[in-house]
Protein backbone atom coordinates (compact mmCIF):
# COMPACT_ATOMS: atom_id res chain seq x y z
CA UNK A 1 0.00 0.00 0.00
CA UNK A 2 0.89 3.62 -0.22
CA UNK A 3 1.22 5.60 2.33
CA UNK A 4 3.44 8.57 0.45
CA UNK A 5 0.52 9.59 -1.54
CA UNK A 6 0.71 13.66 -0.84
CA UNK A 7 4.58 13.36 -0.79
CA UNK A 8 5.25 13.52 3.02
CA UNK A 9 7.47 11.55 4.79
CA UNK A 10 9.35 10.60 7.89
CA UNK A 11 6.57 10.62 11.02
CA UNK A 12 3.96 10.83 9.28
CA UNK A 13 4.70 7.84 7.03
CA UNK A 14 4.77 5.44 10.45
CA UNK A 15 1.81 6.87 11.56
CA UNK A 16 -0.34 6.05 8.74
CA UNK A 17 0.87 2.91 8.39
CA UNK A 18 -0.23 2.59 12.22
CA UNK A 19 -3.76 3.37 11.38
CA UNK A 20 -3.77 1.67 8.39
CA UNK A 21 -1.70 -1.07 7.78
CA UNK A 22 -2.07 -4.73 7.68
CA UNK A 23 -0.09 -7.45 10.31
CA UNK A 24 2.82 -7.51 8.19
CA UNK A 25 3.20 -4.17 7.86
CA UNK A 26 3.16 -3.59 11.85
CA UNK A 27 5.52 -6.54 12.56
CA UNK A 28 7.70 -4.48 9.81
CA UNK A 29 7.32 -1.39 11.70
CA UNK A 30 8.55 -3.14 14.97
CA UNK A 31 11.25 -4.72 13.70
CA UNK A 32 12.69 -1.68 12.08
CA UNK A 33 11.84 0.80 14.23
CA UNK A 34 11.13 -0.98 17.70
CA UNK A 35 8.93 -0.74 20.31
CA UNK A 36 10.47 2.55 22.12
CA UNK A 37 10.16 4.77 19.15
CA UNK A 38 6.59 3.76 18.03
CA UNK A 39 5.92 4.24 21.53
CA UNK A 40 6.90 8.30 21.86
CA UNK A 41 5.07 8.26 18.30
CA UNK A 42 1.92 6.74 19.32
CA UNK A 43 2.20 9.18 22.57
CA UNK A 44 2.89 12.21 21.17
CA UNK A 45 0.01 11.70 17.94
CA UNK A 46 -2.32 10.44 20.50
CA UNK A 47 -4.97 12.89 19.22
CA UNK A 48 -4.98 10.94 15.86
CA UNK A 49 -6.00 7.39 17.14
CA UNK A 50 -9.57 6.23 17.15
CA UNK A 51 -10.96 4.14 20.16
CA UNK A 52 -9.41 0.65 18.03
CA UNK A 53 -6.40 1.83 16.97
CA UNK A 54 -5.58 3.50 20.91
CA UNK A 55 -6.67 0.26 22.33
CA UNK A 56 -4.47 -2.10 19.98
CA UNK A 57 -1.49 0.27 20.39
CA UNK A 58 -1.34 0.83 23.94
CA UNK A 59 -1.46 -3.40 23.81
CA UNK A 60 1.34 -3.79 21.45
CA UNK A 61 3.41 -1.20 22.89
CA UNK A 62 2.69 -2.01 26.86
CA UNK A 63 0.94 1.53 27.41
CA UNK A 64 -0.68 1.87 30.83
CA UNK A 65 -4.05 3.58 30.88
CA UNK A 66 -2.40 6.14 33.11
CA UNK A 67 0.39 6.86 31.12
CA UNK A 68 -2.01 7.40 28.00
CA UNK A 69 -4.24 9.96 30.20
CA UNK A 70 -1.70 11.86 31.09
CA UNK A 71 0.00 11.86 28.09
CA UNK A 72 -3.71 13.04 26.73
CA UNK A 73 -3.61 15.68 29.11
CA UNK A 74 -0.02 17.68 27.57
CA UNK A 75 -1.45 17.72 24.44
CA UNK A 76 -3.47 20.51 23.03
CA UNK A 77 -5.76 18.75 20.53
CA UNK A 78 -7.02 16.95 23.50
CA UNK A 79 -7.34 19.81 26.06
CA UNK A 80 -8.46 22.47 24.44
CA UNK A 81 -12.02 22.79 23.72
CA UNK A 82 -13.77 24.67 20.07
CA UNK A 83 -16.05 27.62 20.40
CA UNK A 84 -18.81 28.55 17.84
CA UNK A 85 -18.94 32.00 17.57
CA UNK A 86 -22.28 33.46 15.81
Amino acid sequence: MNYKWDGCSGEETIIRKMLLGDIDEIRILLRDIGKKKLKEIFLRNNHRFYKENKTFWQLILEVTDEEFKRKAKENFRNTSILRHFI
